[in-house]
């Protein structure tokens, strides 16, 4: 175990995290204290966004740029002033380390960087390809002579570290995993409590909350699978038929057939052609992808609307910084760090501005809000038109900061209408958790706020049950899930300005009902809530059509990242809100019990996947783990389970920059394919089928026969395509012989054997000879 590259990781971001201290308090002045959570997201974007714009000319002086960006504003934020609290910063430096170091340790069992079961071969070879770039963006492995066509931000700034600590890139892998996971362990902490606090409070039951959601928590699978397997008899059978019939699953949870068959992917393909991943699963399986790495960057997008929802009206120019200056900046970084997440971005913005206290229409110039309605419905729609022009224009700041990058996407993607709806009971299994707690907080809320008589509550009740008739006739389940939270929501925040009656009475001492009203309202818990509800009710009907996967799996995949990280938040905050129940005519001992124990059923129901899971991976560590002791070292198994191509990859690994080898295109995926490029970073001409996304089948289907040719052609068209492709190196290794046969190129004019072991054959290729 390398204990003391884990000292250095874990110091290097708790300095990272003393200097966003200060910048927290800056930027965070509604939070106080408590926008500590978010500072190392925080510091690693500023970091991220200097070393970005300097790599675009250099990736050599990116690292020296992003470090004087971040001290500099780091020494202005001193400069104004801003408060620093040692107790606070020792509070989330210690989340941090726990959850790194627990990380670190699952890592540590199976640190495998295999193409198995996952795109550990995509994300490895982005990062080495990165660390190969002599400027932004860099060469795809897998296409040799073109850009990458993908999101690459996380890996730039894992590659940004691993320069920083001076560590290689199969320890930097493991390690830049566990700090993600950390980061956004640490923001959901800070993030949660801060929104749970009451008046600037910090409440640490939300706060441990959303540690747990996001770090240990799953979806209600496992737990459900259990309920089958502990009921008696055929009774237990009945459930489990059932939950089968609920979800769309043929089979059901194994765990159901007894604890000893538990499978921990069984929770990840819930809704029938999706895949429903939470993020303890996604770490435990070790890919270094975008939609893990951009998790605490959506956070601290998150506190930054946080912060524009609780300044005061009155301060037009700070909401207009925070908006269209700092959300617009980290909607930039967020795109290239994984794309799906930027409309995400743009619907927070709008539902941030739509649902604060502040009216969005004074973010505009006062010529535009002339003659604008004052009250009621068109003054509402109004303020939902002013909401979606801030989004529209944030987003457009973001995408022209990093309008390169976007113009090297590739094509081939479409939007799709899906016709398949998800079942109920596979939705509620992978969302029940989080929607239990969202109703039991509405219920709460709709009560104290409107106390409505028995009629009324008989007549929502009977729409409810009307509306679950009509999902079910028209198959649609997600129509009884989504638009009663968004609308019971939605209308908590907007009841007074849509002339609701307030049945609340005066608190004494507050001034009665005005400032009781201002205290009980909702906060943002609710546009959480709605965030993510809105997500899930979309792609139910929508989808990207590309090659990423069959029908919506690849969207589903993506976006339901960002429903967890949301409604993590939310839950939690709205969780611990209840527990405290303020309200004077609430029976609160009583209440207060009745939360606890909601709170308690969920944390115990959504932990059962992570302690079977955990411990399975710690107690039976993978097929791919053959090393004698823990390490963090990627590629320790590659010695042991492909010794005769481990001194070759290893000769690769160690040439300078980017020059391109041969070797058999790796048109499979998730098997030892393409792995010279895969493991070094060094282009191929043409790798994983990952590259039909960007340049198209034909394209890489002539890439395909290319390749077939140089090893199998005559000694001209050897000649031609060696040098069409300017390939520096030819790869003969076992796929290439089992494919090829035995290719000899030694009596090849320009191409000569540059290293020779048992199993593999590399021959440099000379252009200056090759074309003389």
């Amino acid at each position: 175990m390398e204990y003391g590259l884990v000292a250095v990781w874990l110091v290097t971001y708790l300095v990272v995290l003393f200097a966003g201290m200060p910048l927290a308090a800056v930027l965070f002045p509604r939070l106080g204290d408590r926008g500590a959570g978010v500072a190392l997201p925080l510091a690693l974007a500023v970091f991220w966004i200097g070393a970005y714009v300097a790599g675009q000319v250099s990736t050599a002086a990116s690292l020296v740029v992003g470090l004087v960006a971040l001290i500099g504003l780091v020494t202005l934020a001193g400069w104004r002033g801003a408060a620093f609290d040692r107790r606070r910063y020792a509070e989330i430096a210690g989340v941090f380390a726990l959850a790194f170091l627990f990380m670190v340790v699952l890592r540590a069992v199976d640190p495998a960087i295999h193409p198995y079961g996952g795109e550990k071969f995509l994300d490895f070879g982005l990062l080495q390809a990165t660390l190969r770039a002599e400027a932004l963006p860099p060469e795809d492995m897998w296409y040799a002579g073109e850009p990458v066509m993908y999101y690459y931000g996380g890996h730039f700034l894992t590659a940004q570290l691993a320069r920083l600590t001076g560590t290689a890139p199969a320890y930097a892998y493991n390690l830049g995993l566990a700090g993600f996971f950390a980061t956004f362990v640490t923001a959901a902490y800070g993030l949660a409590g801060s929104i749970a606090g009451r008046r600037g409070g910090f409440d640490r039951v939300g706060a441990g909350l959303g540690a747990f959601f996001v770090g240990l928590a799953s979806n209600l699978t496992t737990a459900l699978g259990l309920v089958a397997l502990a009921l008696p008899g055929g009774l237990g059978e009945w459930f489990g038929r059932t939950l089968q019939v609920w979800t769309g699953r043929f089979d059901g949870p194994t765990i159901a057939q007894g604890v000893g068959e538990f499978g921990a992917w069984d929770a990840t393909g819930i809704i029938d052609g999706t895949i429903n991943e939470f993020p303890l699963f996604a770490w435990l399986n070790g890919d270094l992808h975008g939609h893990m790495m951009v998790q605490a960057f959506l956070l601290l997008a998150v506190a930054l609307l946080v912060s524009y929802y609780r300044t005061p009206a009155g301060d037009l120019r700070r909401r207009r910084l925070l908006v269209f200056g700092a959300v617009s900046v980290l909607s930039g970084v967020v795109a290239v760090v994984h794309t799906w997440t930027f409309p995400t971005i743009g619907g927070l913005v709008f539902l941030a501005l739509a649902l604060a206290p502040a009216d969005p229409g004074t973010l505009f110039p006062r010529r535009l809000r002339a003659g604008a309605p004052v009250g009621g419905l068109p003054a509402e729609l109004r303020r939902l038109g002013a909401a979606l022009v801030g989004a529209v224009l944030t987003l457009a700041v973001g995408l022209l900061l990093t309008i390169r990058y976007w113009s090297l996407l590739g094509g081939g993607k479409s939007p799709g209408v899906w016709t398949e709806p998800s079942a109920a009971g596979a939705l509620l299994a992978v969302h029940g958790a989080f929607l239990l707690a969202f109703l039991a907080f509405l219920a709460w809320r709709g009560w104290d706020r409107f106390r409505p008589s028995r009629a009324r509550v008989a007549a929502v009740a009977l729409g409810l049950a009307a509306l679950l008739v009509v999902a079910e006739l028209l198959s649609v389940a997600v129509l009884a899930i989504a638009p009663p939270l968004v609308a019971g929501a939605w209308l908590l925040h907007r009841a007074d300005a849509l002339g609701l009656p307030d049945a609340r009475p005066p608190v004494a001492g507050d001034g009665g009902g005005a400032d009781s009203a201002k205290r009980f309202s909702p906060g943002f818990e609710t546009v959480l809530l709605v965030g993510g509800a809105g997500i899930v009710f979309i792609v139910e009907f929508f989808f990207l059509v590309e090659r990423a996967g069959p029908g919506r799996m690849n969207t589903v995949f993506k976006t339901y990242a960002d429903v967890w990280a949301l409604w993590s938040v939310g839950a939690a905050a709205c969780l611990a809100l209840l527990r405290r129940a303020p309200g004077p005519s609430l029976p609160t001992p009583r209440f207060r019990t009745v939360a606890t124990g909601v709170a308690a059923l969920l944390v115990l129901s959504t932990s059962v996947w992570g302690a079977l899971a955990v411990g399975g991976h710690v107690l039976e560590p993978g097929p791919l783990q053959t090393v004698d002791d823990p390490t963090l070292d990627g590629l320790a198994y590659v010695e042991k389970r492909h010794s005769g191509e481990a001194p070759a990859i290893e000769w690769l690994a160690a040439r300078e920059g980017s020059p391109t080898v041969v070797a058999k295109p790796g048109l499979g995926i998730y098997s030892w394919t393409s792995a010279p490029s895969s493991l070094t970073g060094v282009p191929t001409v043409i790798g994983w089928v990952h590259h039909e996304r960007g340049f198209g089948r034909e394209r890489a289907r002539e890439r395909a026969d290319d390749v077939r040719q140089i090893y199998l052609g005559n000694a001209s068209t050897r000649r031609t395509l060696l040098a069409r492709y300017d390939a520096a190196y030819v790869y003969v290794g076992p796929a290439e012989r089992e494919t090829y046969g035995d290719p000899a190129f030694d009596r090849l004019r320009g191409v000569s054997v540059a290293e020779a072991w048992d199993a593999v054959t590399i021959y440099r290729v000379d252009q200056a000879a090759l074309s003389g």
